[in-house]
């Protein structure tokens, strides 16, 4: 049913009390005028006092094709809006509740682009939004936005916001505040979390905008409760400082350094102590370089192409002796590549005290290894002393794998290996891999 006042003709139409009912409890109250229609892009609309109620059963029949399958709609809704000017030049306000929660909303925009807006959710439920209530909840914040442009590539903004409840993976954030600068995909300024169980505080800039990608910034994490954040199912608690200034828009691109300091776990009443954990890349055509340095590892990597690039590389040389993955949906790469890498384990009490707590043992050892395309050259050699997890017990393991032109030849051996189950001495599995065939002895 619909009833109401409207006269005028199409390019001048006003309407007073129009009141619009249909399917099972959504109605329509509004006054209206409107200039310029047909052309619906440029035409003035003021709607002062615009009222609109209905449900999920109504609109999924109003738009059910056109929903989509990952989303779900409130039960109740409920909006009252004031909007006054063109759909690229208005000042507007909207105050919606639903079953799901509120939203409250002032937004203005001139004709030069130039905008501002306000918007606080109060106690808002993504999760039965997305359908995801283990991931996401309930959030209740107030932000705030004054910038130009209209263009999520070239915008420019001050944003400010306060966040004093956000759920987020079986846990509720409280008193999260932001507040920088948005230019395109970059933001500049800072983040503060002051939760109960985690404290954070972050001061830097993000820049995703497409060929000038930096990360240049400095995240204190001056403490969380990895357990009461449904993080890690046994008591834990870290706190760290994180800075990284970074250039380049993947990981196989990046160049600069990034490093994690004063770091500090605290497990059983304990704290474990590592004093940093560095990290610099240099990634320029046809030269890859990393260096990691740490309490826990230190690695050493030199080479034509980037590590990410390794997997594909190794599979491609493998193939040449042994099928072990799809050729043809491997592309060719002609370029002649080579790298060398060391890496050095420490035994850090963090090991056995926190991350692996059956860990009762260990001496470790170094891993080196190169490669040279052009000769068809593989080099891999590690080992380690000893190694006690749970009942497990390894003795002097070593691998040791070269290639030729025609063969790959491997060694893998330990002098002693046991467990509650089994015991072998003087363990060795060794052999080639060549022509498509894989000959191997074991002994012990």
């Amino acid at each position: 049913t619909a009833s109401g006042k409207v006269n005028g003709s199409l390019n001048d139409l006003k309407a007073n009390n129009l009141a619009i009912k249909t399917g099972a409890n959504t109605v329509l109250n509004t006054d209206f005028h409107i200039k310029g229609l047909p052309e619906y892009e440029t035409a003035f609309y003021d709607f002062p006092n615009l009222k609109f109620v209905s449900g999920k059963k109504d609109l999924v029949t109003f738009a059910g094709q056109y929903l989509p399958d990952s989303i779900d709609i409130p039960e109740n809704i409920s909006l009252e809006m004031a909007f006054k000017g063109k759909i690229k030049e208005f000042a507007a306000t909207a105050n919606a509740t639903s079953s799901f929660g509120a939203v409250h909303l002032i937004a203005s925009i001139d004709p030069a682009e130039n905008f501002s807006g306000k918007v606080i959710l109060n106690n808002l439920d993504i999760g039965r939004f997305l359908k995801d209530t283990v991931m996401y909840g309930p959030v209740s914040l107030t932000a705030e936005a004054d910038g130009k442009g209209l263009d999520m590539n070239t915008i420019q903004a001050k944003v400010k916001a306060d966040v004093t409840e956000l759920y987020l993976n079986k846990y509720t954030y409280h008193k999260l505040t932001v507040d920088g600068t948005v230019n395109g995909k970059q933001f500049e300024g800072k983040a503060k979390l002051d939760d109960e169980n985690a404290a954070i505080d972050f001061d830097g800039l993000v820049n995703l905008n497409a060929g000038q990608e930096q990360y240049k910034f400095k995240l204190n994490v001056l403490g969380a409760d990895l357990q009461k954040l449904q993080l890690t199912e046994k008591e834990a608690s870290i706190s760290f400082v994180s800075t990284a200034d970074l250039k380049g828009g993947s990981v196989n691109q990046m160049n600069g350094t990034a490093g994690i300091t004063h770091i500090i776990v605290a497990r059983n009443g304990k704290k474990y102590i590592l004093d940093s954990f560095l990290t610099a890349s240099v990634n320029e055509p046809n030269k890859s370089e990393i260096n990691v340095s740490s309490a826990l590892i230190d690695i050493k990597y030199a080479g034509t192409v980037s590590p990410i690039a390794l997997p594909a590389l190794l599979n491609r040389f493998s193939n040449n002796y042994f099928p072990v993955s799809d050729s043809t949906s491997q592309p060719a790469n002609n370029n002649p590549s080579n790298f060398n890498f060391e890496i050095q384990l420490h035994n850090h009490p963090i090991l056995s005290k926190v991350l692996f707590p059956e860990l009762l043992e260990f001496e470790p050892g170094i891993v080196k290894g190169s490669f040279d395309s052009q000769k068809s050259e593989l080099k891999l050699n590690a080992s380690f002393r000893k190694m006690v997890y749970g009942s497990t017990v390894i003795k002097d393991f070593a691998v040791d794998v070269n290639s030729e032109k025609q063969a790959l030849n491997y060694k893998i051996s330990s002098t002693a290996i046991s467990n509650s189950q089994i015991s072998l001495d003087n363990f060795s599995l060794d052999g080639t891999i060549a022509n498509n065939l894989i000959f191997a002895n074991i002994s012990s």
